[in-house]
């Protein structure tokens, strides 16, 4: 098994800021790569904690990171964002 490298921008996801600044920029490029860097945000946590503060069992949460349940729900999506930390918010969009 080959070992995935990291993005510059996923290296720093073991601070909250590092984990903000990962999850805004893949927000920004849109929703296709939303659910994979909330995974990916989600790895960088201890699973235990991580499982406990979003309301999932462990062996749910590994399923779900190893994606064998498919899309990943806005529900439980918020339930991981909440237990790394994070919230969603939203403004309006600039005129162009």
């Amino acid at each position: 098994m080959s070992k995935r490298k990291r993005t510059r921008s996923a290296r720093n996801l073991g601070t909250p800021a590092g984990a903000a600044k990962y999850l805004s920029q893949a927000f920004k490029r849109g929703p296709n790569g939303v659910p994979l860097a909330i995974v990916t945000a989600a790895r960088a946590k201890n699973m235990v904690h991580l499982a406990r503060a979003a309301h999932l069992s462990r062996s749910n949460l590994y399923r779900l990171l190893g994606g064998e349940r498919g899309d990943l729900k806005l529900r439980t999506a918020l339930r991981l964002l909440d237990a790394l930390g994070m919230k969603i918010e939203v403004k309006p969009k600039r005129k162009k």
